[in-house]
């Protein structure tokens, strides 16, 4: 790259970033006009018709045995709705950027923020609960925001029927949209069944910043094909889009952001594949992963700074804290149920214990790897081998597909194996949310492979032609 270019993009993307944490910031100014007591009663309600879950530790078990997380939903109704004795009084537009909240209720020892919820709608708490809240100011809390409208206006069993809607309609225009653009129904269906069937998809439908998370990935997709079907100005175009994606997605909803790091670049590679050059390809992947990224990172450098400013030392200090727990490569507390995950590796690094543990939680939505027999996984493996053998007998597989499809994809395949080694710590403890970029990548590949057999196919016809 250039001077100029390297110039020309960087003041494109501080034009974005600016434009961006600008509207977040009002955003926020204009949250301190959200009625807490309406949400209070909202909740209130929800909790005694059972509508509001609120499980023992914040997790509840699945239909797949594994944990939903309710605890982040606690968070994100409860932010703000009472005040610590300091900042009553305070400027109530500065007040929320504080992100008060209750992590726990007083006689507990560990993190358990829907617990803190119940103390926080129960009116008659407010002054001694006052003195326990703590501040969650180093991330940006749009979901929150968000929700606490839709729960003021329509109440929590309204709101998550909407946005449940919301993600299933944008799931289907994505994958009309997608369909249209590779001239093929089954690539589209093949990328997107492995997160639906084996993701946990029908969780999300419980806890509201997933069902959000989730409306955002598609909704991404859906701009990013729109924007790739101009060739004009492309490069800039998708950077400028990741740019806003990235900073747009860590003041909705930051964390699982490895998901759409996964799910976009798939969507570039398939739609591009024998279109243009396979550099190319990578030169429009590269650029939107650099956008995202660093518009993800420079939006929390904006709410890091926003915090401090305002409050000063407990913020940093908190900041501080939460990085160096989250980059982590250590095995202090590590989740201890997750550890049945890993008993036989456990003399691995933690960065390879968490890569293993996210593949083993996947592996356990078909079949749990701690609790089935040796010879049931290899009769399972068998199977699968010789459903390979099949395929590659019949001509859908072969070296040549690999080294013009598969090989060259290898890059996107590892994204969430970097992300979990380069995360171990927090890889590992959320090891039951991290996971579902797998399917995604699964996806990927299968709808790669069925690409390339189609194409194979078409050759074969040409030539007989």
């Amino acid at each position: 790259m250039t001077l100029s270019a390297f110039k020309f993009y960087t003041a494109k993307f501080f034009s974005v970033l600016l434009i961006c944490n600008a509207l977040f910031i009002l955003v926020y100014m204009l949250a301190s006009l959200i009625p807490t007591n309406t949400i209070v009663n909202q909740l209130k309600s929800a909790h005694e018709t059972g509508v509001l879950k609120t499980p023992e530790n914040s997790i509840s078990r699945s239909t797949t045995g594994l944990g939903i997380d309710f605890g982040t939903e606690c968070v994100a109704l409860g932010l703000n709705l009472k005040q610590s004795p300091d900042q009553i009084g305070k400027n109530k537009v500065l007040s929320r950027f504080y992100e008060s909240y209750l992590p726990s209720t007083a006689d507990q020892n560990q993190f358990d923020p829907c617990a803190g919820l119940l103390e926080m709608i129960k009116i008659e708490n407010d002054k001694e609960l006052s003195q326990n809240l703590e501040s969650y100011a180093r991330n940006w809390w749009g979901v929150s925001i968000f929700i606490q409208i839709g729960v003021a206006l329509f109440g929590l069993a309204s709101l998550k029927s909407y946005l449940y809607s919301a993600m299933i309609i944008l799931g289907v225009l994505f994958y009309l949209r997608f369909s249209k653009e590779m001239k093929n129904y089954l690539i589209g269906l093949l990328l997107l069944a492995p997160f639906i069937l084996t993701g946990d998809f029908q969780d999300l439908y419980n806890v509201a910043p997933y069902s959000l998370f989730t409306i955002q990935m598609f909704l991404f997709g859906i701009i990013l094909l729109k924007v790739m079907r101009k060739n004009e100005n492309q490069l800039i175009r998708i950077f400028k889009i990741s740019v806003m994606f990235g900073s747009v997605y860590n003041f909705m909803f930051w964390f699982n952001f490895h998901l759409i790091l996964t799910f976009l670049p798939s969507v570039i590679y398939l739609t591009l594949l024998n279109k243009v050059s396979y550099r190319k390809i990578m030169e429009k992947i590269t650029i939107l992963l650099v956008g995202f990224t660093s518009g993800f990172i420079m939006t929390t450098f904006v709410k890091w700074m926003l915090g401090i400013v305002i409050y000063g030392g407990e913020i940093q200090d908190q900041i501080t804290k939460a990085l160096g727990v989250r980059l982590s490569s250590n095995q202090n507390g590590l989740n201890s149920p997750l550890l049945s995950y890993t008993s036989g590796v456990d003399f691995l690094p933690v960065p390879f214990r968490a890569i293993v543990v996210n593949l083993m939680v996947y592996a356990s939505k078909v079949i749990d790897p701690r609790s089935t027999s040796p010879i049931t996984i290899g009769l399972i493996l068998s199977i699968l081998l010789t459903i390979g053998l099949y395929q590659l007998k019949n001509s859908m597989f072969s070296f040549n597909t690999a080294k013009q499809y598969l090989f060259p994809a290898f890059p996107i395949f590892l994204i969430p194996f970097f992300y979990y080694g380069a995360t171990a710590n927090h890889s590992f403890n959320h090891a039951a949310l991290t996971y579902r970029a797998l399917p995604l990548t699964l996806g990927f590949i299968l709808s790669l492979l069925y690409f390339a057999h189609l194409s194979n196919e078409s050759k074969i016809i040409r030539n007989y032609d």
